[in-house]
């Protein structure tokens, strides 16, 4: 499973020039999904929702377009897979801002957190804003985001042979560790002892999450319950934003693919063990077991809301709306706490 720690900072830095005001700038950092997965075609789902739609009539503007802030400005440093060239995409906080292809530098129809975030920023600061966004898929606490205070790390041998076997760990004793000196360290080097943190905790698989996600889950709130974070280190939980309506879906269509794949290989538990069926009949058959198990209104749902794999919220976009603006309003509420204007 990719898990991802969206960590949302923010640090007052002053503008220089004629009527020069002070300016709001905050981090977003993670991984893939603080890159974002949401295509923007699944905007209208928001709106199905009663009690989201007042949402998206902020994410859009009189056009019916994605609204553009009107004193917000992002950078988004990133690249597609490691080996190719990072770029940075910048401008005016609108859509599109979210995962992008090979090309970094152009919109890539998704978005993240930063979106609302940063609308909820626009709405309720009057200085100007900039967001930093610094997100890369597949990186870890652990390794490339890394804090100076945890050392280096070195792999045993045995470690070793246990991630070629396994592809993975599930040790999170350390991780609450790292996170906590990854907000100092940060802090120290940007000299601002009191930084506000929003750490978003990991919301995939839901409320109904168990086991190893749940421990994970703990591992990545824990810092904000230490006694010297408190009131400038917040934990948002995610998981209340998880789309179950469409995770259901999820599952149906996993098990059509499952079926696809019996069918492919001959599996002996398949219709198609002993090789008879050729493709189109294997098509054909796919095609009833698919009707049986997701009726055409989950279909259309699923096309309405969904847009990724579960790992990435299921490229829901109403997901990440209610994400961006959590983190926004805790990092406003830690900002008021310490007499922010």
């Amino acid at each position: 499973m990719k898990t991802t720690a969206a960590i949302l900072t923010s640090v007052l830095l002053a503008t220089t020039g004629v009527e020069a005001k002070p300016m709001k700038v905050f981090i977003l950092a993670g991984q893939s999904n603080m890159e974002g997965h949401a295509k923007i075609e699944t905007f209208d789902y928001i709106g199905d929702d009663p009690a989201t739609a007042p949402l998206l009539k902020q994410m859009r503007g009189p056009d019916g377009k994605p609204a553009v802030a009107d004193h917000t400005w992002i950078s988004y440093l990133t690249g597609h897979y490691e080996g190719n060239a990072n770029g940075e995409g910048n401008g005016k906080l609108t859509a599109g801002f979210g995962a992008r292809g090979a090309n970094p530098t152009q919109d890539g129809g998704k978005i993240g957190p930063e979106f609302t975030f940063g609308l909820a920023m626009d709405a309720a600061l009057k200085e100007p804003v900039l967001l930093i966004k610094t997100a890369w898929g597949g990186r870890s606490l652990n390794t490339e985001f890394r804090p100076p205070s945890a050392g280096p790390y070195v792999f045993s041998e045995t470690q070793i042979e246990q991630m070629k076997k396994q592809g993975k760990t599930r040790d999170y004793s350390k991780y609450s560790e790292w996170l906590a000196d990854f907000i100092r360290d940060v802090r120290k080097d940007l000299k601002a002892p009191k930084m506000p943190f929003v750490i978003g905790v990991l919301g995939v698989d839901g409320l109904n999450a168990k086991g190893n996600t749940v421990a994970f889950r703990d591992a990545m709130a824990a810092p904000a319950s230490m006694p010297e974070f408190k009131g400038n280190v917040a934990a948002v939980e995610t998981a209340p934003f998880w789309a179950e309506e469409l995770a259901v879906i999820d599952e149906k269509r996993a098990k059509v693919n499952q079926m696809a794949h019996l069918l492919k290989v001959k599996d002996k538990n398949s219709p198609n063990k002993d090789g008879s069926m050729d493709e189109a009949q294997q098509k054909e058959y796919l095609k009833k077991y698919e009707a049986e198990l997701i009726s055409p209104e989950e279909a259309a749902k699923w096309k309405r809301g969904a847009s990724n794999a579960g790992y990435h919220y299921l490229g829901c976009a109403k997901t990440f709306a209610l994400m961006g603006k959590a983190f926004a309003e805790a990092n406003i509420a830690m900002m008021k706490g310490r007499n922010d204007p």
